[in-house]
């Protein structure tokens, strides 16, 4: 059996990459979500999804200290990329991408650096949380993992 991963983007007859008419949710559908998909499989068992998925802890902290019946409930904030482990459903990995691969926008890269960032402290004060509740207190071993996407590169974080 073969255990190659295969991504059809990259047996087109020409470089899709470098065409200009490749977008952002393309990109990471065709070329990111596949390797990333299968990297965390390989790594541990979790549960994956793309493209504008949202983040519930961001809304767990958005919402923190407001009143529902009073105050309007936040959405929670959306990720490119989401993993959650099967069995607890907590958040553990995180994707960002700036845009397409053609795309090089320094604000973008920044502002989609630090939502990065934010959102994996979010997930990490999340999972303590969660522990704490369950009366686990020693939280040394929770962490936060993510992947941000720049032009044609992927950074892992943690």
């Amino acid at each position: 059996m073969d255990k190659r991963l295969a991504i059809e983007a990259f047996e087109a007859p020409y470089n899709i990459l470098k065409s200009g008419d490749l977008r952002e949710n393309q990109y990471n559908a065709q070329f990111v979500s596949p390797i990333l998909k299968y990297t965390l499989k390989a790594i541990c068992n979790v549960d994956w999804r793309i493209l504008e998925v949202p983040v519930e802890s961001s809304k767990d902290r958005r919402n923190a200290n407001i009143n529902p019946i009073i105050d309007k409930v936040l959405e929670a904030k959306c990720a490119d990329g989401l993993a959650r482990l099967w069995l607890s459903r907590e958040e553990v990995f995180l994707y960002e991408q700036t845009g397409p691969p053609d795309f090089d926008h320094l604000t973008q890269l920044y502002i989609h650096d630090y939502k990065l960032i934010r959102t994996m402290r979010d997930v990490l004060n999340q999972r303590i949380i969660l522990h704490l509740k369950d009366g686990i207190y020693d939280h040394k071993n929770l962490a936060s993992f993510g992947a941000f996407g720049h032009r044609t590169e992927v950074s892992l974080f943690c």
